[in-house]
Protein backbone atom coordinates (compact mmCIF):
# COMPACT_ATOMS: atom_id res chain seq x y z
CA UNK A 1 0.00 0.00 0.00
CA UNK A 2 1.29 3.73 -1.32
CA UNK A 3 1.70 6.05 1.37
CA UNK A 4 -1.23 8.02 -0.50
CA UNK A 5 -3.62 5.33 -0.35
CA UNK A 6 -2.53 5.46 3.48
CA UNK A 7 -3.36 8.42 4.53
CA UNK A 8 -6.97 8.21 2.17
CA UNK A 9 -7.61 4.91 4.11
CA UNK A 10 -7.14 6.64 7.62
CA UNK A 11 -9.41 9.38 6.34
CA UNK A 12 -12.38 6.94 5.02
CA UNK A 13 -11.55 5.15 8.66
CA UNK A 14 -12.07 8.58 10.50
CA UNK A 15 -15.10 9.55 8.25
CA UNK A 16 -16.83 5.93 8.85
CA UNK A 17 -16.30 5.38 12.78
CA UNK A 18 -17.46 7.70 15.45
CA UNK A 19 -14.66 7.05 18.12
CA UNK A 20 -16.16 9.54 19.96
CA UNK A 21 -13.05 11.44 19.74
CA UNK A 22 -12.79 15.54 19.45
CA UNK A 23 -9.47 15.87 17.10
CA UNK A 24 -8.11 16.16 13.41
CA UNK A 25 -6.01 14.29 10.90
CA UNK A 26 -3.30 16.48 8.89
CA UNK A 27 -1.03 15.53 6.01
CA UNK A 28 2.64 16.32 6.05
CA UNK A 29 1.67 19.92 4.66
CA UNK A 30 -0.03 20.35 7.86
CA UNK A 31 -3.74 20.39 5.94
CA UNK A 32 -6.99 19.56 7.72
CA UNK A 33 -7.62 16.63 5.57
CA UNK A 34 -10.21 15.10 7.83
CA UNK A 35 -12.00 16.02 11.63
CA UNK A 36 -14.82 15.64 13.68
CA UNK A 37 -18.10 17.51 14.35
CA UNK A 38 -16.87 19.14 16.83
CA UNK A 39 -13.20 20.08 16.79
CA UNK A 40 -13.97 23.57 14.92
CA UNK A 41 -16.83 24.25 16.73
CA UNK A 42 -15.25 24.15 20.36
CA UNK A 43 -12.08 25.92 18.91
CA UNK A 44 -14.41 28.93 17.60
CA UNK A 45 -12.89 28.27 13.97
CA UNK A 46 -14.79 30.58 11.16
CA UNK A 47 -17.27 28.52 9.80
CA UNK A 48 -16.88 25.88 12.04
CA UNK A 49 -14.53 23.72 9.54
CA UNK A 50 -10.98 22.97 9.50
CA UNK A 51 -11.40 21.14 6.33
CA UNK A 52 -8.78 22.68 3.95
CA UNK A 53 -7.32 24.82 6.04
CA UNK A 54 -3.71 24.63 7.36
CA UNK A 55 -4.11 23.42 11.04
CA UNK A 56 -1.40 26.61 12.06
CA UNK A 57 -3.10 29.94 11.13
CA UNK A 58 -0.87 32.88 11.48
CA UNK A 59 2.98 32.89 13.01
CA UNK A 60 2.73 33.53 16.91
CA UNK A 61 4.16 31.81 19.83
CA UNK A 62 1.34 28.52 20.07
CA UNK A 63 2.41 27.92 15.96
CA UNK A 64 5.99 27.71 16.82
CA UNK A 65 5.36 25.22 19.19
CA UNK A 66 2.93 23.24 17.28
CA UNK A 67 5.22 23.64 14.55
CA UNK A 68 8.58 22.02 16.45
CA UNK A 69 5.98 19.43 18.36
CA UNK A 70 5.06 17.89 14.82
CA UNK A 71 8.63 17.91 13.28
CA UNK A 72 9.49 15.90 16.65
CA UNK A 73 6.74 13.70 16.52
CA UNK A 74 7.54 12.32 13.18
CA UNK A 75 11.71 11.85 14.35
CA UNK A 76 10.78 10.03 17.17
CA UNK A 77 7.54 8.62 15.78
CA UNK A 78 6.04 8.80 19.74
CA UNK A 79 3.09 10.70 20.60
CA UNK A 80 3.80 14.15 21.73
CA UNK A 81 1.37 14.91 24.97
CA UNK A 82 0.52 18.84 25.98
CA UNK A 83 -1.42 20.90 28.09
CA UNK A 84 -2.94 23.53 26.52
CA UNK A 85 -4.97 26.88 27.97
CA UNK A 86 -6.66 28.84 25.61
CA UNK A 87 -8.96 31.25 25.76
CA UNK A 88 -10.28 31.69 22.13
CA UNK A 89 -12.03 28.21 22.81
CA UNK A 90 -15.28 27.87 23.88
CA UNK A 91 -15.24 28.15 28.35
CA UNK A 92 -15.10 24.54 28.71
CA UNK A 93 -12.64 23.36 26.71
CA UNK A 94 -10.32 26.23 28.10
CA UNK A 95 -8.01 24.24 29.53
CA UNK A 96 -7.43 20.56 27.33
CA UNK A 97 -4.89 18.06 27.11
CA UNK A 98 -3.39 17.26 23.33
CA UNK A 99 -2.17 14.35 21.76
CA UNK A 100 -0.40 14.72 18.47
CA UNK A 101 -0.19 11.36 17.17
CA UNK A 102 2.05 10.04 14.08
CA UNK A 103 0.29 8.10 11.48
CA UNK A 104 2.70 5.56 10.42
CA UNK A 105 2.58 3.17 7.10
CA UNK A 106 3.34 -0.32 8.08
CA UNK A 107 3.99 -0.96 4.55
CA UNK A 108 6.44 1.53 3.76
CA UNK A 109 7.79 2.39 7.37
CA UNK A 110 6.89 6.05 6.44
CA UNK A 111 4.91 8.88 8.37
CA UNK A 112 2.31 9.67 6.24
CA UNK A 113 0.69 12.30 8.25
CA UNK A 114 -0.75 13.55 12.04
CA UNK A 115 -3.85 12.65 14.23
CA UNK A 116 -4.28 15.53 16.76
CA UNK A 117 -6.65 14.60 19.43
CA UNK A 118 -8.36 17.35 22.12
CA UNK A 119 -9.13 15.64 25.63
CA UNK A 120 -10.98 18.06 28.23
CA UNK A 121 -9.29 17.84 31.45
CA UNK A 122 -10.85 16.53 33.75
CA UNK A 123 -8.42 15.43 36.42
CA UNK A 124 -7.47 17.71 39.20
CA UNK A 125 -4.95 20.06 38.81
CA UNK A 126 -2.35 18.71 41.34
CA UNK A 127 -3.15 15.55 38.95
CA UNK A 128 -0.28 17.21 36.38
CA UNK A 129 2.04 18.89 38.85
CA UNK A 130 0.12 22.38 37.80
CA UNK A 131 2.89 24.33 40.40
CA UNK A 132 5.79 23.52 37.96
CA UNK A 133 3.50 24.56 34.64
CA UNK A 134 2.47 27.85 36.33
CA UNK A 135 6.49 28.18 37.42
CA UNK A 136 7.53 27.56 33.66
CA UNK A 137 4.75 30.18 32.32
CA UNK A 138 5.30 32.84 34.74
CA UNK A 139 7.77 35.60 33.29
CA UNK A 140 7.72 34.19 29.72
CA UNK A 141 7.14 37.12 27.06
CA UNK A 142 5.36 34.86 24.96
CA UNK A 143 2.57 34.87 27.23
CA UNK A 144 2.10 38.79 27.07
CA UNK A 145 -1.07 38.70 27.79
CA UNK A 146 -1.34 38.14 31.37
CA UNK A 147 -3.87 39.46 33.19
CA UNK A 148 -4.76 41.46 36.65
CA UNK A 149 -5.39 39.38 39.39
CA UNK A 150 -4.55 41.52 42.18
CA UNK A 151 -8.40 42.54 43.07
CA UNK A 152 -10.31 40.66 45.67
CA UNK A 153 -13.14 39.23 43.45
CA UNK A 154 -10.51 37.84 41.02
CA UNK A 155 -8.55 36.71 44.78
CA UNK A 156 -11.66 34.80 45.78
CA UNK A 157 -12.95 33.17 42.19
CA UNK A 158 -9.49 32.01 42.17
CA UNK A 159 -9.76 29.91 45.51
CA UNK A 160 -13.56 29.05 44.61
CA UNK A 161 -11.47 27.34 41.44
CA UNK A 162 -8.31 25.87 43.34
CA UNK A 163 -10.39 23.91 46.24
CA UNK A 164 -11.66 21.93 43.15
CA UNK A 165 -8.47 21.04 42.26
CA UNK A 166 -6.44 20.68 45.52
CA UNK A 167 -6.27 18.34 48.37
CA UNK A 168 -6.19 21.43 51.04
CA UNK A 169 -5.39 24.72 52.11
CA UNK A 170 -1.88 24.64 51.69
CA UNK A 171 -2.04 23.55 48.11
CA UNK A 172 -4.38 26.37 47.20
CA UNK A 173 -2.12 29.54 49.10
CA UNK A 174 1.09 27.39 46.89
CA UNK A 175 -0.47 27.62 43.77
CA UNK A 176 -1.73 31.31 44.73
CA UNK A 177 0.89 32.37 45.28
CA UNK A 178 2.54 30.81 42.19
CA UNK A 179 0.06 32.73 40.18
CA UNK A 180 -0.08 36.04 41.97
CA UNK A 181 3.14 36.44 42.56
CA UNK A 182 2.96 37.20 46.56
CA UNK A 183 3.05 35.08 49.26
CA UNK A 184 -0.11 33.52 50.29
CA UNK A 185 -0.88 30.85 53.63
CA UNK A 186 -3.14 28.20 54.15
CA UNK A 187 -4.77 30.61 57.15
CA UNK A 188 -5.39 33.26 54.31
CA UNK A 189 -6.92 31.19 52.37
CA UNK A 190 -9.14 29.95 54.91
CA UNK A 191 -10.22 33.12 56.20
CA UNK A 192 -11.23 34.08 52.49
CA UNK A 193 -13.40 30.74 52.82
CA UNK A 194 -14.62 30.70 55.94
CA UNK A 195 -15.23 35.30 55.57
CA UNK A 196 -16.83 35.38 51.52
CA UNK A 197 -17.13 32.28 49.88
CA UNK A 198 -19.71 30.49 53.04
CA UNK A 199 -21.71 33.64 52.83
CA UNK A 200 -21.58 34.06 49.24
CA UNK A 201 -23.41 30.85 48.93
CA UNK A 202 -24.91 30.04 52.46
CA UNK A 203 -23.19 27.62 53.46
CA UNK A 204 -21.45 26.58 57.03
CA UNK A 205 -18.59 24.31 55.70
CA UNK A 206 -16.33 23.31 52.97
CA UNK A 207 -18.01 19.95 51.99
CA UNK A 208 -21.17 22.20 51.64
CA UNK A 209 -19.74 24.55 49.60
CA UNK A 210 -18.00 22.58 47.12
CA UNK A 211 -21.46 21.04 46.30
CA UNK A 212 -23.27 24.50 46.24
CA UNK A 213 -20.42 25.54 43.91
CA UNK A 214 -20.46 22.02 42.03
CA UNK A 215 -23.80 22.62 41.14
CA UNK A 216 -23.19 26.01 39.42
CA UNK A 217 -19.94 24.54 37.80
CA UNK A 218 -17.54 26.51 39.31
CA UNK A 219 -15.14 23.32 38.96
CA UNK A 220 -15.11 23.16 35.73
CA UNK A 221 -14.58 26.59 34.44
CA UNK A 222 -11.06 28.36 35.02
CA UNK A 223 -11.33 31.81 35.57
CA UNK A 224 -10.37 33.97 33.09
CA UNK A 225 -7.83 35.81 35.19
CA UNK A 226 -5.80 33.08 36.88
CA UNK A 227 -2.84 32.52 34.04
CA UNK A 228 -2.00 33.70 30.96
CA UNK A 229 -2.59 31.07 28.00
CA UNK A 230 0.23 28.33 27.30
CA UNK A 231 1.00 25.05 26.09
CA UNK A 232 3.22 22.69 28.18
CA UNK A 233 4.88 19.50 27.35
CA UNK A 234 3.31 16.99 29.74
CA UNK A 235 6.45 14.65 29.53
CA UNK A 236 8.21 17.56 31.40
CA UNK A 237 6.06 16.83 34.74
Amino acid sequence: MTDQEALELVVRCHNTVNDNTMGVIINLNNEVIAEDKISAKLANIPGESHLGRKFMMGIDWRSDIIVKNLELCCNTRRTQKWLSLRFSRQPEYWLITLRYMPLINLTTNNVIGYKILGEKMDDPLTFYNFGKVIESTQGNSLLSDQHNIKSNEAIKDAILFLIFHCENYQQVADLLSLIVGRSYTKSMVSKVVSRTLYPQFGVVNLESLKAAAHKQGYHKHLPTPLLGEFMFPLDKL
